[in-house]
Order: C-alpha cells, then sequence, then structure tokens
C-alpha cells in the first residue's frame, strides 16, 4: 500500500500536465483500497474513504517513512 500511496504522490507532480490530482486519484482508486466486501454502495463510507486516500496520497511524505517502505518490498 505504501508503494500505491508514493506512486500517486508521485504523480500529483505532475497535475498542471495530467489533471491528476489527489482528489481525482483519491475518487478513482479510494474505493478499491478500502473495500468492505460488499456491493453496497454507501455515499457516507465512499466519501471517507476518498477523502482517507485523499489525505494519504497529499501527506505521504510525512506519513510513511520510505526507507521503511523501501524495505518491505
Amino acid at each position: 500500500m505504501a508503494f500505491l500511496i508514493f506512486h500517486w504522490n508521485d504523480v500529483t507532480v505532475y497535475e498542471a500536465k495530467n489533471k491528476l490530482t489527489a482528489a481525482v486519484l483519491a475518487r478513482l482508486f479510494g474505493r478499491f483500497v478500502f473495500r468492505n466486501g460488499t456491493d453496497d454502495d454507501d455515499e457516507t463510507e465512499h466519501d471517507m474513504m476518498q477523502s482517507l486516500v485523499e489525505y494519504l496520497i497529499t501527506h505521504a511524505d510525512v506519513l510513511i517513512d520510505e526507507n521503511e517502505a523501501e524495505l518491505l518490498d
């Protein structure tokens, strides 16, 4: 998961060209990162997952030690 978050953080560096902001990436991938195992599409739950993924992407450098994450590869 750390790899994905760092990758998405790197993608946002080029958001002026690719239009992929942290919010857009979170909207696209948030429900796949935190699946609850049902097809129930609770809008509130989806919004919370999206907000959490957006926060993780935006603050990846502070929240995750990149050196430790590389050890997990």
